[in-house]
């Protein structure tokens, strides 16, 4: 529905909304702008007021010419059918550094029942609950999202992240999916839930996935050496083992000299360039992060099973979880919600495109999918239970020494919660994907940016819902 900015227009919205639960208008503040006059009439709303009663105190509409030059009120149905959403901006209050207002209504069959304000700032956000709603228990389920909101788009506004797409789960279950800012800067494109990001290195846990399916069907163990299945391999990897592969304790040196992002080419050439190198370090005494080593782990599921590893992580993984938007990164399908990818937040630089396929960092998803596959994980499909734990217990250094890493899975924990984690980084895209597997609490965020601190965004929104845990933080990079 488009802008409603005369009498006339507005009895159609009333007549509209008053034969749902909910309307939803647009309050634009006059110019110039005195924020009492806001601040008293928003102060007057009272619980059980029906939408003729809201109308009165928030005023009648306006015919304005001018959209950026409003002099009064002005009611918009943006369209929700659970919400009164009533925006009171964009503004530029000088004297109290406003950006932006936004006044949220809901209505229950008693009338108004809750009413928060927002009001953006330069460095935060601030959410009043003016009214709030009677029952606590809706109180208890929403006071989390709504905060999660606030903080995502306050790290977003500090931080000057373009697009950014969020999921919370609590057993498997979604219990926040949001989307904030813009998939596409040039479109102006929302970012959603559906929004289509590269994972960068989340997309290890599948490549991990793979391995320890054939493992399952006793296609092979995840304590051969390598040269069971590269026969070609150097005298100096006799000692490799999938097991070192998959925990990045193997010494092969991270990224192997014949990788070029720009250029098509099989992943066992790019292995190959790394036969001549010097390990870096004993096979098994330290821990060095080593994408070369989950080319070598592609390679080997591709061999073993008989098909691209592509295809198979399909078959087995993503087909079976329904996850109908995760794709390798060089697909040629035309995705209708893929976001594009920005470098430098003081700049936001469109970010280069690599076109060779990174086992390391293969794949295309989104929240939602990955939300799918977090379910997946309550289950012993495809993964069994014994399998899952294998993956999540710290690799063993020579000596015993234990190190926070798994199977395509970090360890590290969360102001005393149980995690596994991993994220993930390509030109123009950063993620997070967090399990609190004590607490069955994840957290996934995908954002179009490169230069920000996507971690520290997911664990303050994990902070909102973990119990025991201090506030989000603030400030941090």
């Amino acid at each position: 529905m488009t802008g409603l900015r005369t009498p006339h227009c507005l009895a159609a919205l009333l007549v509209t909304v008053l034969s749902t639960t909910a309307c939803s208008w647009r309050l634009v503040a006059p110019t110039p702008p005195d924020p009492r006059f806001a601040r008293e009439r928003i102060a007057s709303l009272a619980p059980g007021m029906d939408h003729d009663a809201v109308r009165a105190v928030l005023g009648e509409p306006s015919n304005v010419a001018d959209a950026r030059i409003r002099t009064e009120w002005t009611y918009e149905s943006i369209g929700s059918r659970k919400a009164c959403r009533v925006s009171l901006g964009p503004l530029t209050l000088r004297d109290y550094a406003t950006e932006r207002r936004q006044l949220a209504l809901r209505f229950g069959a008693d009338g108004l029942e809750n009413a928060t304000l927002t009001e953006r700032l330069p460095e935060h956000t601030v959410r009043t609950r003016l009214i709030a709603p009677s029952r606590v228990s809706h109180q208890a389920t929403v006071a989390p999202a709504d905060r999660a909101d606030e903080y995502v788009r306050g790290e977003m506004q500090r931080q000057k992240i373009p697009g950014l797409s969020l999921v919370v789960l609590k057993d498997g279950k979604i219990v926040k999916a949001a989307g904030y800012g813009v998939a596409d800067r040039k479109t102006n494109t929302p970012a959603t839930p559906e929004t289509v990001y590269k994972i960068g290195s989340i997309s290890k846990q599948f490549i991990a996935t793979g391995i320890m399916l054939l493992a399952q069907d006793g296609k092979l163990r995840v304590d051969d050496p390598v040269s069971k299945y590269l026969p070609d391999t150097p005298d100096t990897w006799s000692a490799i083992t999938i097991r070192h592969l998959l925990t990045h304790t193997s010494g092969i040196k991270r990224e192997a000299p014949a990788f070029d992002p720009y250029k098509v080419q099989p992943d066992i050439d790019v292995i190959r360039s790394a036969y001549a190198q010097p390990l870096d370090f004993p096979t098994g005494s330290k821990w060095q992060y080593c994408n070369t080593g989950y080319f070598t782990l592609a390679e080997i599921i591709t061999r073993v099973s008989g098909m691209p590893w592509t295809e198979y992580l399909h078959r087995k993984v993503f087909e079976p979880s329904h996850m109908g938007s995760t794709f390798p990164t060089n697909t040629t399908k035309t995705l209708s919600h893929r976001a594009l990818g920005y470098s430098d937040n003081d700049k936001l630089l469109d970010a280069p495109d690599w076109k060779a396929l990174r086992p390391s960092g293969a794949f295309l998803s989104t929240v939602l999918d990955l939300a799918k596959w977090d379910a997946r994980l309550y289950t012993d499909k495809p993964l069994k239970d014994a399998t899952r734990r294998e993956m999540w217990t710290p690799v063993a250094l020579t000596g015993g020494t234990p190190y926070a890493y798994g199977f395509g899975w970090g360890l590290e924990p969360f102001k005393g919660h149980r995690r596994v984690r991993h994220g993930g980084s390509l030109p123009g895209f950063i993620s997070e994907y967090s399990r609190f597997v004590d607490d069955n609490l994840s957290v996934i965020v995908l954002m179009n940016l490169d230069d920000a601190n996507v971690r520290g965004i997911a664990e303050g929104v994990a902070a909102l819902y973990l119990p025991d845990a201090p506030g989000v933080p603030t400030g941090a990079r």
